[in-house]
């Protein structure tokens, strides 16, 4: 509710949430990929991202047009489909949302820039987890976030000490809202920039980083971490991409599965391959018409199947 008070809610606005939330079949042979919720916190409809595609997308569209949300919510890879769907088709939409943060997976500020551009309202970007250690928020048009300190403690550590300012660590959190069991010290597997702590107790992380286990390995079996190689160069090919999938098996190759965009061309493939060439890693693309979901409906950004060598 403090986002959502940031974010401009009112009480009587409808929120909406796009997310993982499972149709039943009858529903969907119907064309309808949501379920009511008629939650304040999370939503009043919740729109599925498992069910997203070509052939099922304007459907989305009309019943957000239907809904006519203020509000809106979720995971970006949903967010940022309905909205190139929007900009290739040409749609137009009949509501005007007072804001939207986006959550659960990592996304680019290009990314929320585009998301901005098509639905014409702020963007922010939330920080949290199922576990409930941290809720971290995220400004338009900053990268930083902010890990509000009466939700939980929250460290950003390397060899399990505080790093420093500007340094790079992985998230470790205490959790406030369990006591029977709580979580202390719980290390979350996600990376961040550390950028100290304001006298309300709120610590600031200058960026994310991304999850640990989204690395390749090149041939001297060294990780690169992805977020910092792709998206820290703010590269703009990945921008002609609508969805893309890094699958490793070997140290320094890789396979990218690609669904094109509508302006995709054999340029941006051969900057794709340059890119990951200059790190030391071959690369083939598979052009493909989709790319499965996880069973919670997130789009995985990195299949690694090299065992990580724990000595």
């Amino acid at each position: 509710m403090m986002l959502y008070l940031k974010m401009g809610w009112k009480p009587w606005d409808t929120i909406i949430s796009i997310d993982g939330s499972t149709i039943e079949p009858d529903k969907r042979k119907q064309h309808i990929y949501y379920k009511g919720r008629d939650s304040v916190a999370y939503g009043k409809y919740h729109f599925s991202t498992l069910y997203m595609n070509e052939e099922t997308l304007k459907y989305y569209i009309r019943d957000l047009n239907k809904f006519a949300p203020k509000i809106m919510r979720g995971y970006p890879s949903g967010i940022l489909d309905i909205c190139k769907y929007i900009k290739e088709h040409k749609i137009s939409i009949h509501f005007q949302l007072r804001s939207l943060y986006l959550t659960s997976e990592f996304f680019s500020k290009e990314e929320a820039g585009f998301i901005e551009s098509i639905l014409h309202c702020p963007v922010y970007g939330q920080y949290g987890h199922t576990e409930m250690g941290v809720f971290a928020y995220q400004e338009p048009h900053s990268v930083a976030y902010k890990c509000y300190p009466l939700y939980g403690y929250t460290e950003v550590l390397k060899d399990g000490k505080q790093v420093e300012i500007g340094e790079t660590g992985e998230i470790c959190v205490t959790s406030f809202s369990q006591r029977g069991v709580p979580l202390i010290r719980y290390q979350t597997g996600d990376l961040a920039v550390y950028g100290g702590k304001l006298k309300d107790g709120t610590v600031i992380l200058s960026s994310l980083k991304g999850r640990t286990k989204d690395y390749i390995v090149d041939n001297n079996n060294n990780k690169i971490y992805l977020v910092g190689l792709v998206f820290g160069g703010h590269n703009t090919i990945f921008n002609h991409i609508s969805k893309w999938q890094i699958i490793q098996d070997k140290p320094g190759i890789i396979k990218i599965l690609i669904i094109k965009g509508i302006d995709f061309n054999s340029l941006h493939e051969d900057s794709i391959k340059k890119l990951f060439s200059q790190n030391g890693i071959l690369c083939s693309i598979e052009y493909v018409a989709d790319i499965p979901k996880t069973k919670s409906g997130k789009q995985k950004f990195v299949i690694q199947n090299i065992k990580e060598n724990k000595q």
